[in-house]
């Protein structure tokens, strides 16, 4: 008996740590690069958007992704398969911001395939925040898909980069097209947010293992069937993962994890990120940075967010500044003092209260 009531207190903390976990939401730091031909051309840059238009830049485009990646993750929808599955739909309580953005002029890293070289010895606080390489295709625009790659599933890793490819491309001819704030922002948070699931400990769900063979191929999560399960249930007419841009379409996945535009994450796929929030990537959370304190007598691009506990900003020999349209956030958990600190008419300072990690 005594046995027994130990294992289920066990059991019960574990159940009642997953649901505190889950519950909390967690904020993840992020930087994202663009990468530009040595000349400066090829992707957004500090000033302009790379193709003529000075009233928008790289910094805008980074600001409307992340905000565009949040608003989906604010969104979470019933599993489309099996068909008739009863999968609990829960919220998903993680969101990002950008922490600081980057602009490298280089041929040698300007296309995509050269990401995690780049990132190798280019990649900025690499132990907290998670890098974005935005890069090129070589190949016709058109023909370029926005797609990419992640660097490490475990959540025990430091080694956290995606590489995503032809973001300004696609820009382009959308911004040239006659329907020119159409899609393109949606589109490229839909790819980064299956890219970074990656970095938090997803796999595909039902990824190709070949036309009705059993492969084996699982994500490790019990509420997310594999392919073959699927098939062999409606006598393999129709692999779920149908492909991009079918989101709607009742019998293909809407996962996420999946190669669609869906918003779905179960509560296995949920947990397993969580858990990886709290255990091994706990410093990309904004509320471990707050932890800290911070002294700045320098602010602003390429940082756009900065994080402190006690933060003490300016000195009396050192004019800390925010100018030249710079938009800068400033978090902290218990106090800030203001030395000798200017912000100038063009430019923006936010600052947010965040409370310390508590799990």
């Amino acid at each position: 008996m005594k046995i027994f009531t130990i294992i289920f207190a066990i059991v019960l903390l574990k159940l009642n740590s997953t649901a505190q976990s889950l519950s909390t939401n967690k904020v993840l730091r992020v930087n994202i690069h663009f990468m530009l031909r040595t000349n400066g051309t090829g992707n957004f840059t500090e000033t302009s958007d790379g193709d003529g238009r000075t009233w928008y830049n790289g910094y805008n485009y980074a600001n409307e992704l992340i905000n565009q990646m949040n608003a989906r993750n604010n969104r979470n929808d019933p599993m489309n398969i099996p068909t008739g599955n009863s999968t609990p739909v829960l919220t998903k309580n993680f969101h990002y911001v950008l922490d600081a953005v980057y602009f490298t002029r280089d041929d040698a890293t300007f296309n995509y395939g050269n990401g995690d070289s780049y990132y190798s010895s280019n990649g900025a606080d690499k132990n907290n925040v998670l890098n974005i390489v935005l890069d090129y295709c070589p190949a016709n625009d058109i023909s370029c898909a926005s797609s990419g790659h992640a660097s490490d599933l475990s959540s025990n890793s430091k080694y956290k980069c995606t590489e995503n490819q032809s973001y300004w491309q696609n820009y382009v001819i959308q911004r040239n097209s006659s329907n020119p704030f159409g899609w393109f922002i949606d589109a490229t948070a839909v790819n980064t947010n299956h890219e970074l699931g990656h970095l938090l400990g997803l796999y595909h769900t039902v990824q190709w293992c070949g036309w009705c063979v059993n492969d084996a191929c699982d994500d490790d999560c019990f509420d997310t069937p594999t392919a073959w399960e699927i098939m062999s249930a409606n006598g393999c007419i129709k692999h779920p993962a149908c492909g991009w841009n079918k989101d709607g379409v009742l019998d293909c996945s809407n996962n996420i994890m999946d190669y669609t535009n869906g918003f779905a994450l179960t509560p296995c796929q949920l947990t397993k990120i969580h858990t990886g929030l709290v255990g091994g990537m706990k410093t990309y959370l904004v509320c471990d940075a707050v932890s800290y304190n911070l002294t700045l007598n320098d602010i602003g691009y390429p940082k756009l967010s900065y994080f402190g506990k006690d933060v003490i900003i300016g000195n009396s020999g050192s004019l800390a500044n925010v100018t030249n349209e710079e938009k800068i956030k400033l978090y902290f958990s218990s106090t800030i003092e203001l030395n000798n600190f200017e912000v100038r008419s063009d430019s923006e300072f936010e600052v947010i209260k965040e409370s310390t990690c508590t799990f």
